[in-house]
């Protein structure tokens, strides 16, 4: 979940170095975890090599009932600035 709280409205494609270094996690770690991430399309690379939130990760997020409501019928999206937070349950599925 470190990896995926780089992703914010501010930064909503971001490369390998500056995901490690924001996610404080050594390149390799964040290589292979990105990696995964990519095949499983929570994240998505760019043809410059950056990366961004995925499809997968936000169909997750549309199904995610409103932080804090939790009423099924108020979805809110799960993209970057959800992040932010680094709070696990803005991430409830």
């Amino acid at each position: 979940m470190t990896v995926l709280s780089a992703f914010d409205e501010n930064h909503t494609a971001v490369n390998l170095s500056d995901v490690a270094r924001r996610a404080g996690l050594p390149l390799s770690t964040t290589h292979r975890v990105l990696g995964e991430f990519e095949r499983g399309q929570f994240v998505a690379r760019a043809a410059d090599g950056s990366f961004a939130v995925g499809e997968e990760l936000s169909r997750l997020g549309r199904r995610a009932p409103e932080h804090g409501g939790g009423q099924d019928e108020d979805p809110v999206p799960l993209t970057a600035p959800a992040f932010s937070t680094e709070h696990c349950e803005a991430l409830t599925v």
